[in-house]
Order: structure tokens, then C-alpha cells, then sequence
């Protein structure tokens, strides 16, 4: 089911990155204000610290999402801590973290120019605000906010607009053939004659690939007709040709293209790019767009100087080329036309507009005609168009959930290139500590330290200083978790290196373990953390004053009441108070006049199936379970019974459910106290 439309939600949000960021946790800043003051003072590393609430991860993209980086395309499973990948100015920066995420819902985004990507609702993005900043929001929130409004004239405003990526930057390849020949040739070349032809009105182009050919392909174009426009290329030392023995006079076609014959040479309908080429320097990808917008491009500039630039090709599959082309180099292409030309007998023609700056358009062709004509109208008429950024228009929930995982990168900016070089956000992790002392941040996820060998490597890559981070640390083996203990005490560890094992020293550092299932850790681990801290929920108070906040600047009309019966239903988390504003104000649209009461809160809230407790579907199912129990039961058979897995019931469901002493853990299993029987018999 689509998820969109016009919504009045709050983009009011909670990403805690200062101390007093932190707001309904005044212990918690107290104590780190005074600690973190401490270390300053004594020029010393944070202790080590364990932090006991939700996890911090949760941004992620499906494991199968093909990523490019400066190695050619990987998929995003496959990427490993030390890795690089792009971020948005087209530079390589390093994955510092790598955190599976198991099976999570998955929603598909659709960009304006027909690309798109997938993600979880909790995947963060960086959109443009009005004054060209960034602000960050997840999608669930964008979700929430609507992804466009509806202006005077009744037309979509689309409100979240990504920034485009600048061109990324491969290394220079050795090409056997230049890319602007390649270019040219898939463009107007016939490759199916034995001898190489080119189609074209004059010398300039010929010129131009006679110049670039191989040093062994030296030759000289002229035109096979007088009558056409067919331009061949006579070699200027003939060889012998090694199979027929004959005398070669011409360059030979495929013997030019020996390495793509199979994309070059053949008919107009077939042609593609070589798939090595799409990973050349800046340099060469640019003039293989070059090649192909001289013979099949058009440069125009309209009677009030506005300029374009297209591409044409009864080639679908090379229209497609084409644009993953231009996306590479930072430019985008806003949508594929297409127009039938019975007269040529081509069938449909496609076409395509490169959209990127009026002063970025002449570096777009090599033949001096469409280049000067270009550069002409620079600087005459500036017109509001923006190339920097392209807008979200369409979110939709997939029916499968998808095995996913997030990385964290090595860039101030926490943005990636992911599939189709669409500008994302990293996950986002607890670095208030690093932040607030100014030292180095590396961040790692429980699962992904699976070995030894991951623990040493992390471990050897410190600096002095260092705040290392470590998600879901409960999910590292209890043998691992022994692995840690000496570093910790005496910055040292034992690693194996060319199979002899070496005690090495390391820097002074400070572990920052996060969990949401502190009886997951052994007590000796527990007992190297100085500092244990218990994020608390955000309390009903504080909770009521966030949905006010929410209401006042987007100028919803709500009573104390309603406030408060809101706020009592969020489970003390901001972004779903974010999340059920939103949705209450569309009952109240629809029903009353977008005025809220108590009465179109009780009626949103049915509807979405959360009850005056906060409790969900899934949540109701686990208690209904239990009640119906004389005795404790196991997780196994809970997860079993009720068809869940055991991480979204130990992690998402369960936590909650004890904090409000709802249920107990026993020896045997899990059992529904006198107080969650109460509740139950109030939801009746």
C-alpha cells in the first residue's frame, strides 16, 4: 500500500548529538556533563562506559542493494568494516561500521527522474531546505510529514529534495580503444562493414577520433561516397592483413573493437556500453558522453536563452546507459521521452534531457558547434532552476520484509552513494561523548564481530583517544566478550600476527557499549565499565509537552485532554508522538474540522490499533498468549505460537512490557503479573 499525500505533521525531531540534547534525561546529562568536565580536566580518556536502552542502529537498506564503489559495484551485504564506498562529493570514504539488522519492512522511494531505491522506515535522509542546508529526517517521519503539499493552483509541491551527488571519482583506466571513440561509434558508427564508418556532415568529428585512435590504427578520415555522409579511415601505413594475407589500407572494425566487439559492433537496436567504461576517471567518463552527445545530441538554446541538452536512440537499453552515465558524473536526467517515427522505420524513438548547470553544459561536447552555441548563453538569463538536488515524489510499503543492514562512513557529512548514485544517510549512532570531548569516533555492531580476528582488527586501529562504539554488544559471544577484558584494563592485547601470537600495547581508548538486554552480559564485563548508565523513557509529562510543541508549530487546534491521551500512548518515544500527531490530525481533517478532541483520538487511535496503553497488535497477541497460560512459557514457544521471530520479541516487545511489570522473566519462561491482568481487563 502507497504511503502519501498532504499531512500537517511536525518535523520536529530528537537526534541527540550535544549534552543538552538530551532533554527528559537530566541525571544522565548531569553525570556526563561532570564526567566528561573530569576527563578534560585530568587530560585523560573517558571510562569506559555501558549504556543500558534502545539500540541506535536501524537505518538500513536490503543486503541485495548493488552499491558502487571504487572498486566497481558491490552489494551493500557484502561490504565489509574497512571497505570504501563514495560519499556525496563523489570521494572515497571509509565504512567504519557495519551493522546487520535482520528482517525489517521495506518500503521502495521513487525520485523524480524514475530512480529509486529501498529501506526501512527508520533509514535516515538528508534532504535541502530552502537556504541549500541539509536536514535529516528518517522516512518514517518524512512518511508521517507527507512528501508533498498542495499549493494555490492546485499543483504537487514535492517537499523533500535530495542533494545530487558530485561525479565520483574511479581511477583512470588503461582503455584499448579512447572512450570518445566508443562514444562516437555507438552514436553514429556502423560497425557491422568490415571497414570502420562514420556517419556525419563534416570533417570535425572524423577529425576528431582520427586524432585519438590507437597509436598502431594511425590514419586519416575521408569520405567513402562524395554523395553521403560517410567517413572511413585509411590507414596511413597499410599492413598485411595476418589471417587472408591480404593488403589492410582501412582501420577494420572489429579488429578496432576487439575487446566490445559484442556491444559495438552490431546493429543500432543492440548497441550498449561496455561495461568497463562506465568505470573510468571523471576525465574518460566525460568523454565518453562526449562522443555520444556529439553524433546523437543536441544542444538547443531557446528564444529567451534558455539552453538544453538531449539525447536520442532507438535504443532503449542505451538510453539507459546513457543516464547511468550522466548520474555517475553528477548530472541527472529527469524523465526517458518517447515518440513514434514511422517515417524513419524505426519504431519508437527515445530521447533524454541532461540536466546540470548552464555553465556545466559546453564541457558537454568536443565538436565546436554545439559547444559554442552552449556557452553563448552563460551569464545572459539566470533562471530559477535548481540541478543540485532532485525531489522525492513516491514511498511505498513493500508486502515483503527484506534481510537489511546499515553502515557507518567515515565522512563528517554521514552520507553514502547507494544504488544509482542516490545521495543517502549512514546510520546514527550514541557519539554525545565523542562529540563533546573532540576525539576520534569508530563505531561496530555486536553481530558483525563474529571472530577473533575482528576484535584484533578493531582493535589495532585505534588512536589515543579513541571512543570506540559498540551497538547490540549483547550479541557478541560470551567467549569474545573475554577478548575485551584486558584491553579494557590494561590496553593491551594478545593477537595472533603470521600465525605466532604477540602481546601488543594499544592506546588509551574508551569502550561505549549500548544494549538493550543487560542480562545478555557476563558480570565480568559488566563489572570493566565504571559508568553504567539507564537511558529512563521520556515520562508522560514530558511526552505531553512534546505533542504540544508538535501542535503549536504547525498550528493544530488540540485540547489539554487530547494532548495528554496522545502522550500517554507514544511509550515515552518522541518519534511516535511525531508519528501519531500525524495521523490523529487526519482523522481530525476528515471528521472535524482538523480540530482535535478526545473523542477523534480515541476514533485515530482504534483505527491504527493502539490502545489507551500504547500497546499494539503484536503486543495485545503476546499478553492474550500469556493470560491463557497457567504457567510460564518459554520464548521458544512464544515465538513459535504466535509465528514471531525471537529478536523482534526479546528486543521490540518484551522490554517494554517488563518495564511497565506488565509480565516477569522466570527461570521457566515468561508469566503476565496481577498487574498486566489489570490492564488486559481495562482493554476489554
Amino acid at each position: 500500500m502507497k504511503q502519501k499525500g498532504f499531512y500537517m505533521a511536525s518535523e520536529f525531531g530528537f537526534r541527540p548529538c550535544k549534552i543538552e540534547d538530551l532533554k527528559g534525561q537530566p541525571k544522565v546529562q548531569k553525570m556526563l556533563q561532570i564526567y566528561i568536565k573530569a576527563a578534560q580536566i585530568k587530560k585523560e580518556s573517558f571510562p569506559h562506559t555501558i549504556i543500558t536502552g534502545q539500540s541506535g542502529c536501524g537505518k538500513a537498506q536490503p543486503v541485495d542493494t548493488i552499491i558502487p564503489t571504487p572498486d566497481g559495484d558491490k552489494r551493500l551485504g557484502d561490504i565489509a568494516v574497512g571497505d570504501y564506498v563514495f560519499d556525496r562529493l563523489g570521494k572515497p570514504t571509509k565504512v567504519l561500521g557495519v551493522f546487520p539488522q535482520g528482517k525489517l519492512d521495506n518500503y521502495k522511494v521513487t525520485f523524480k527522474d524514475g530512480r529509486s531505491t529501498y529501506c526501512n522506515d527508520e533509514h535516515l535522509w538528508s534532504y535541502c531546505t530552502s537556504k541549500d542546508n541539509l536536514k535529516t529526517m528518517t522516512l518514517r517521519e518524512i512518511i508521517d510529514n507527507g512528501i508533498y503539499r498542495i499549493t494555490g493552483n492546485g499543483r504537487r509541491d514535492y517537499k523533500y529534495k535530495v542533494p545530487i551527488s558530485k561525479a565520483v571519482e574511479y581511477t583512470h583506466k588503461n582503455f584499448n580503444v579512447h572512450p570518445y571513440i566508443v562514444g562516437a561509434f555507438l552514436g553514429d558508427g556502423c560497425c557491422l562493414q568490415s571497414q570502420l564508418t562514420l556517419s556525419s556532415e563534416n570533417d570535425e568529428i572524423p577529425k576528431i577520433v582520427a586524432s585519438l585512435l590507437p597509436e598502431k590504427f594511425k590514419a586519416v578520415p575521408f569520405k567513402y561516397t562524395q554523395n553521403n555522409y560517410n567517413w572511413c579511415f585509411k590507414l596511413k601505413s597499410p599492413c598485411v592483413n595476418a589471417t587472408s594475407g591480404c593488403m589492410v589500407t582501412t582501420v577494420q572494425t572489429k579488429q578496432l573493437f576487439s575487446t566490445c566487439e559484442e556491444q559495438v559492433c552490431c546493429d543500432s537496436h543492440s548497441k550498449r556500453i561496455p561495461e568497463e567504461y562506465f568505470y573510468g576517471d571523471i576525465e574518460q567518463r566525460l568523454n565518453l558522453l562526449q562522443g555520444l552527445l556529439d553524433t546523437d545530441g543536441y544542444a538547443r538554446v531557446s528564444k529567451d536563452n534558455r539552453t538544453s541538452v538531449s539525447f536520442t536512440s532507438v535504443n532503449i537499453n542505451l538510453i539507459h546507459d546513457v543516464i547511468r552515465l550522466a548520474n555517475s558524473l553528477g548530472f541527472y536526467c529527469p524523465r526517458i521521452y518517447s515518440d513514434t517515427r514511422k517515417k524513419y522505420k524505426t519504431g519508437i524513438c527515445y530521447s533524454i534531457t541532461i540536466s546540470c548547470s548552464d555553465e556545466e553544459k559546453p564541457k558537454l561536447f568536443k565538436l565546436n558547434r554545439k559547444k559554442m552555441l552552449m556557452a553563448s548563453a552563460i551569464g545572459i538569463k539566470k533562471h530559477n532552476f535548481s540541478h543540485n538536488h532532485i525531489s522525492i515524489i513516491d514511498i511505498e510499503k513493500m508486502p515483503e520484509k527484506e534481510e537489511m543492514v546499515c553502515i557507518y562512513v567515515d565522512n563528517d557529512e554521514h552520507l553514502y552513494l547507494t544504488n544509482d548514485f542516490i545521495v543517502t544517510h549512514n546510520t546514527t549512532v550514541s557519539n554525545v561523548i565523542a562529540h563533546e570531548l573532540g576525539y576520534g569516533f569508530k563505531a561496530f555492531s555486536g553481530p558483525a564481530i563474529n571472530d577473533k580476528k575482528v576484535i584484533d582488527e578493531i582493535l589495532l586501529n585505534l588512536k589515543e583517544n579513541d571512543v570506540l562504539f559498540i551497538d547490540e554488544i549483547h550479541r557478541i559471544s560470551q567467549r569474545l566478550q573475554e577478548s575485551l577484558y584486558f584491553a579494557m584494563e590494561q590496553f593491551e592485547a594478545d593477537v595472533v600476527v603470521d600465525g605466532v601470537a604477540t602481546r601488543v600495547s594499544l592506546p588509551h581508548f574508551t569502550l561505549i557499549a549500548a544494549t538493550n538486554l543487560y542480562g545478555g552480559l557476563n558480570d565480568a564485563l559488566l563489572n570493566r565499565f565504571p559508568i553504567q548508565i539507564k537511558l529512563a523513557a521520556y515520562s508522560k509529562t514530558d511526552m505531553a509537552s512534546i505533542v504540544e510543541k508538535i501542535c503549536q508549530e504547525k498550528k493544530i487546534k488540540i485540547d489539554e485532554k487530547s494532548i495528554y491521551k496522545i502522550a500517554a500512548t507514544t511509550r515515552g518515544i518522541p518519534r511516535n508522538a511525531n508519528s501519531y500527531v500525524a495521523r490523529v490530525y487526519d482523522f481530525a481533517l476528515v471528521m472535524n474540522d482538523g480540530i482535535i478532541n478526545p473523542e477523534i483520538v480515541d476514533e485515530a487511535l482504534y483505527v491504527m490499533g493502539i490502545n489507551k496503553f500504547g500497546l499494539n497488535q503484536d503486543d495485545m497477541d503476546y499478553m492474550n498468549f500469556l493470560n491463557s497460560n497457567t504457567r510460564a512459557v518459554g520464548v521458544d514457544t512464544i515465538c513459535l505460537t504466535l509465528g514471531m521471530d525471537k529478536d523482534t520479541v526479546q528486543t521490540k516487545i518484551e522490554p517494554y512490557l517488563l518495564s511497565k511489570c506488565y509480565i516477569q522473566k522466570q527461570p521457566r519462561g515468561r508469566v503476565i503479573t496481577d498487574l498486566g491482568r489489570s490492564m488486559m481487563g481495562e482493554c476489554e
